[in-house]
């Protein structure tokens, strides 16, 4: 399974740091930088999300957040509302290779690049500290399938 984008915004909660508008180029176009890497970028608001652009709530709660991460309540969701121009590093990112979610279908939670395993529940830490911590396959794709069989043997659902 592909990775699946919960839209939660947790991964657009800080990239008001990086990525900069520069100057506004038409009604809902925007020229942008990337602070890492001073590449600019040119964006436009997606059409179907130009009614959640004005909206600047979101930043009440995150005033970190991308300049361009909108609530979406009807869906009870949060979006990207240039998901179609954004930039590459946001193309490429995935927060998770293991998301881990408990028996009632909540994130329990993730396991990262490096194998960072993130708990987020104390019964996953648990889980985590008896049944996962000490293996030490060193082929990743190896040690994946040994925790995936684990956390679902543990009556974890995983996608990845």
């Amino acid at each position: 399974m592909s990775f699946y984008c919960q839209q939660c915004g947790e991964c657009c909660s800080c990239l008001g740091l990086v990525l900069v508008i520069i100057e506004q180029t038409g009604e809902y176009e925007f020229k942008i930088r990337n602070e890492y890497t001073n590449e600019e970028h040119h964006v436009i608001v997606d059409e179907d999300k130009r009614h959640l652009f004005s909206d600047r709530s979101i930043f009440d709660k995150e005033p970190c957040a991308c300049p361009f991460l909108r609530a979406d309540p009807e869906n009870n969701r949060v979006c990207c509302t240039v998901h179609a121009t954004r930039t590459e590093m946001c193309k490429s990112y995935s927060c998770w290779r293991i998301l881990i979610l408990d028996k009632n279908g909540k994130r329990a939670g993730r396991v990262m690049e490096d194998r960072y395993f993130s708990a987020e529940t104390s019964e996953l830490e648990k889980f985590r500290q008896e049944e996962i911590k000490d293996i030490r396959e060193p082929d990743t794709k190896k040690w994946d399938r040994i925790i995936i069989d684990k956390l679902r043997k543990a009556g974890y659902t995983v996608r990845t």
